[in-house]
């Protein structure tokens, strides 16, 4: 901070009693400072003290000539410019004066000279002249030399080197190789000088930058809202992260700096044009991305799609949804995996439950047929023993019975 701040600060009694304390320690620093003064004539305007240690005039030099008047390459190619406008003139007006021939006549054969001029430009013209004083003749120019047409071709190529852009860059077809390597070597090698001045342009826009933000901290003495932007469109390390997106609006939060405090959030970068060899630029990035050398966001960046952005998040939302129909088709997969083990498992508790439910009137019927032999045997069995006491007592009666029968008997007998 400047002196002056800091006396507005030492008047704070928080701020004294921690400089007391020593909790705050502070430095004096000598830094450089711009002096602006603007006069007209004798007359000072105003004067003011910049707050930048850059002074705020950005030259930008093509060719240094150690003077306030630096040289353009417009300046290097004057000369060739004037041999080439001079070159051009002569043969335009040879070819017009081999167009149009003059027309010598010798004296007093033609009676009048204006007519014959007019009927000069008439193809179907008749002209009569006095054969006696001689006939007339034309004097052909002296037909030019090849080499002579070879210059302008030869100058345009000493320009195009001075100003480092040739004929293929600017799209000529015939001018490039037959082999696409050669031609984009080529154009490389012919880059290089105007992405030399390129350069120089992008450290004066940087430094002009810095200056500016020097400048803008002592014209800002309010708090502002920055809100971050994309340079040329591009993708950036927020939206890439997305660290800064709102969850209800999908939209980048506000950042609120104080641009006089410090140098916080702020980047100046003075190379932000777009790739001059773009094409093939690209192409190694598409090989790359083939490759899987790097992925499909660092390939995004080089093309000149519009919305990369709406791109990214398109195919983040296709992906997810190709993972969601996969994951429901291994669901789905798994639901009918287990639909049919189930059934299998219900058809096999049926047949066991037929089975057993056969087993069952198996037994009913193997214990009613046990238990009607079971009785047909006893009722046999009984059968058996009735017939054989029967027997028994026919062939051997017992003396009861026998005396029955003999009183029976003589009971017959007396009647």
């Amino acid at each position: 901070m400047t002196q002056e701040q800091f006396m507005v600060m030492a008047k704070d009694k928080d701020f004294a009693q921690a400089i007391k304390q020593k909790l705050i320690d502070y430095v004096e620093v000598q830094q450089p400072r711009i002096k602006l003064t603007c006069t007209v004539g004798q007359i000072v305007l105003y004067e003011m003290i910049c707050d930048s240690d850059i002074y705020p005039i950005i030259p930008v030099p093509n060719i240094w000539t150690n003077t306030p008047y630096p040289m353009s390459d417009v300046r290097k190619n004057k000369q060739f410019q004037r041999f080439l406008n001079k070159t051009v003139s002569l043969i335009t007006s040879h070819a017009q004066a081999s167009a149009g021939l003059k027309l010598l006549i010798p004296q007093g054969s033609v009676s009048d000279i204006e007519e014959l001029e007019r009927d000069w430009a008439n193809p179907n013209a008749t002209i009569e002249y006095d054969a006696s004083f001689g006939e007339p003749h034309f004097p052909a120019p002296q037909p030019l030399s090849s080499s002579i047409l070879s210059l302008p071709k030869m100058v345009e190529g000493y320009i195009d080197l001075n100003m480092g852009i040739f004929e293929m860059m600017q799209g000529s077809s015939e001018a490039a190789p037959r082999t696409y390597s050669a031609t984009m070597m080529m154009e490389d090698v012919g880059q290089r000088r105007s992405k030399s001045k390129l350069r120089d342009i992008e450290g004066s826009l940087k430094r002009l930058g810095r200056v500016v933000h020097n400048m803008a901290k002592q014209h800002y003495t309010f708090q502002k809202t920055f809100r971050i932007v994309q340079p040329n469109n591009d993708l950036t390390e927020y939206t890439i992260n997305k660290r800064l997106y709102d969850d209800k609006t999908k939209e980048l939060q506000s950042i609120e700096n104080d641009i006089g405090v410090g140098q916080f959030d702020i980047r100046i970068i003075g190379s932000s044009t777009l790739p001059s060899n773009k094409w093939g630029e690209w192409q190694i990035y598409m090989e790359a991305f083939q490759a899987g050398l790097i992925d499909r966001v660092e390939a995004l960046k080089k093309t000149e799609i519009f919305d990369k952005e709406g791109v990214l998040q398109r195919t983040d939302e296709v992906a997810k949804l190709q993972g969601m129909i996969q994951q429901m088709e291994q669901q789905l997969k798994k639901v009918s995996g287990d639909l049919q083990t189930a059934q299998r498992e219900e058809v096999a508790a049926r047949e066991r439950t037929e089975v057993e439910k056969f087993k069952g009137r198996l037994k009913e019927i193997e214990l009613d047929s046990k238990a009607s032999t079971k009785m047909s045997m006893n009722k046999l069995s009984n059968a058996v023993k009735l017939e054989s006491e029967k027997l028994r007592l026919k062939n051997n009666p017992s003396p009861s019975q026998t005396q029955k029968r003999k009183e029976k008997s003589q009971k017959g007998a007396k009647a």
